[in-house]
Order: structure tokens, then C-alpha cells, then sequence
């Protein structure tokens, strides 16, 4: 069985929170990053919806945060089962949800739940996914050396972003 905790107080979920999320801190930097700009900078998000989720055990097994207009934004979750009681939280905040961000098992099992409850239908847009790097291979035969963008750099940098977002 598991419950879902509703906040309205933003230091508090992220006391509860954050412990959970920084187990896989990499996986939930998103979540992370909302959390440190819902406490340091609150006046970017002035409304929040934020759950966590616990097992029986009372200990926290996934989390979900919604920052308005913005997706509600789903953790890795240690059940899916899990996922139905933070669908159940938000359907207390809102009749409609336009998109679920999250990885991907998550956020569809969000989707089903609600898709259950409310009849709504819901379809993918847009798959995401992680990217890490655990190494640094540095090139061999190439000229040139590391440093520090500048600002000279600001239009080079902007063509990158924009190819990587494209591609």
C-alpha cells in the first residue's frame, strides 16, 4: 500500500524529498535543480504542486512536482504500483493533465492512471532521455588545447546548442 504527501510548504518537501532524489542524483537532476529554485528563488514558481510518495514503511519511494504552467515532473519510482498515488495527489490539484514529464515507464504508468480515472486520452509526444558522461577521452593528434569559453565564443556556442537541440 502507499500514500502520497501533499506540501505546501516548500522546505519541507524538499527535507523530505531530496533525500530520496539524491540517491540517483544524475537521473533526477531536473527535479533537483526545480527543488534548489523553489527554495532559493521562489518567486520563479509562485505556485507548486509537490507529493511524494511512501511505502508502508513510511519511507519515500518516488516524488513528483508540478511547477504551473509547466509539465508535472515524475521521479524514478522504486514501483511503478507506486505511481497511482501521486496520479490520485494531482488529480486534487487540477481536472486536466496536458503532459507528464519523466522516464518513460513513469511517466506512462502516470498517464494510464489518470487515463483511468478521468477518460482522458493521452498519447507520447516526445521521448527523452539522459545523458551522461562518466569519462572524458581526451583526443590524441589533435591541435589545439582545453580552456574556458568567453564571451567570443557566445555565437559559436549558440550554433552548437541550437545543431545538439535539433538533433
Amino acid at each position: 500500500m502507499y500514500t502520497a504527501t501533499t506540501f505546501t510548504d516548500r522546505t519541507a518537501f524538499a527535507a523530505r524529498a531530496l533525500p530520496y532524489l539524491m540517491r540517483r542524483e544524475a537521473a533526477h537532476n531536473l527535479l533537483i535543480g526545480l527543488i534548489d529554485t523553489l527554495i532559493y528563488r521562489p518567486e520563479v514558481y509562485p505556485s507548486a504542486h509537490m507529493v511524494t510518495v511512501q511505502n508502508e514503511a513510511q519511507e519515500v519511494v518516488g516524488v513528483a512536482l508540478q511547477t504551473p504552467p509547466h509539465p508535472i515532473s515524475v521521479s524514478l519510482f522504486d514501483d511503478l504500483a507506486a505511481i497511482s498515488a501521486a496520479a490520485e495527489a494531482f488529480l486534487a490539484y487540477q481536472d486536466d493533465v496536458s503532459q507528464i514529464g519523466g522516464f518513460a515507464q513513469e511517466a506512462r504508468a502516470f498517464a494510464d492512471h489518470w487515463q483511468k480515472r478521468t477518460q482522458c486520452p493521452y498519447e507520447v509526444h516526445m521521448p527523452q532521455l539522459l545523458y551522461r558522461v562518466d569519462q572524458v577521452l581526451m583526443p590524441e593528434g589533435v591541435a589545439g588545447t582545453w580552456r574556458a569559453a568567453t564571451l567570443r565564443d557566445q555565437e559559436l556556442l549558440i550554433t552548437w546548442y541550437i545543431a545538439f537541440e535539433r538533433d
